[in-house]
């Protein structure tokens, strides 16, 4: 994992995978203010691989993100 790019709207990662299988993949987190608040968009863009050709990615990494998402958002209500 490396970080690509900072700027005030949000942070690009570069990702990459070896294991259980390779992959490579590109990491936004989009800042928004709203209503006194931050909305955080979480967005992740990968090529069309062979293993997520027979497997519904969503499925799959979709709890990863909603759990990353409310870990993100204790971490700075706590602040």
């Amino acid at each position: 994992m490396r970080i690509e790019e900072v700027q005030s709207d949000g942070v690009s990662i570069d990702l990459v995978f070896t294991r259980p299988f390779r992959s490579h993949s590109l990491i936004r987190f989009s800042l928004a203010e709203e209503g006194g608040g931050t909305r955080v968009n979480w967005r992740m863009e990968s090529p069309k691989t062979f293993f997520s050709r027979f497997f519904n990615l969503d499925r799959l990494v979709g709890g990863d993100f909603e759990k990353g998402l409310r870990q993100l958002r204790q971490v700075a209500e706590d602040r």
